[in-house]
């Protein structure tokens, strides 16, 4: 290698740290809102929690979604990411995906 391309070619790993550096700021804002806002809904949860094991203490309350029932259908839900930086993570639900669905007993 010449001594030009030695040059452009750590002019190179400088943009794409910088780039990457420029990624990772946007990434732990963006989780930072989320974290903000998954903290400013938990008086809700927790309320809504309160209020349901309230109603499931009282007997007189009927509602099919507190009474005990066969399991006669299952749905799975698989929630994935659709942007980069996610490493195996897609990968890895699916796989986990898979292992639940082999395991179930149809």
């Amino acid at each position: 290698m010449s001594i030009i391309e030695v040059k452009n070619r750590i002019k190179a790993v400088k943009n794409i740290g910088q780039i990457t550096k420029a990624m990772e700021v946007v990434a732990a804002t963006k989780m930072r809102k989320s974290q903000e806002v998954a903290l400013h809904s938990r008086p809700y949860a927790f309320k809504a929690l309160y209020l349901l094991s309230t109603l499931a203490k009282h007997a007189e309350v009927k509602t099919k979604l507190m009474e005990v029932r066969h399991i006669k259908k299952t749905l799975l839900v698989i929630v994935t990411s659709d942007r980069g930086l996610a490493g195996s993570f897609n990968s890895q639900v699916f796989r986990m995906a898979d292992s639940f669905l082999k395991s179930y007993i149809f």
